[in-house]
């Protein structure tokens, strides 16, 4: 996974899949992430552009991240899916609960 900090975001690029099998490293690397800045509160972009296939587990590590970032007046911004990804986010209804945007650049501007 690839982090880079731009100025009040943080953006994690995880790539391949998020699974049962890593769901659970994947959200315990980006809190990790976040919490290395105890001095200042960053919005966080989850860059999905290298993903090819999430599935439930994956969605529930997003909505914990999610809720973390809500709770700290923080938001987290969904971006980069591709179709099929689109797809899983769509039919499960998690379109409508989390914040996406096409791209990383236009999640910065949200």
């Amino acid at each position: 996974m690839h982090f880079e900090n731009k100025g009040d975001f943080i953006i994690a690029a995880p790539n391949g899949r998020i699974d049962s099998s890593n769901s659970n490293a994947f959200g315990e690397e980006v809190n990790n992430i976040v919490n290395s800045f105890p001095d200042k509160k960053y919005h966080l972009i989850i860059d999905l552009g290298q993903i090819e296939y999430i599935s439930s587990a994956g969605l529930r590590v997003l909505l914990v991240l999610d809720k973390r970032q809500k709770e700290n007046s923080m938001r987290m911004i969904i971006s980069s899916m591709n179709q099929n990804v689109q797809k899983v986010f769509e039919s499960s209804g998690f379109s409508k609960i989390l914040t996406i945007s096409s791209t990383v650049g236009e999640a910065m501007k949200l």
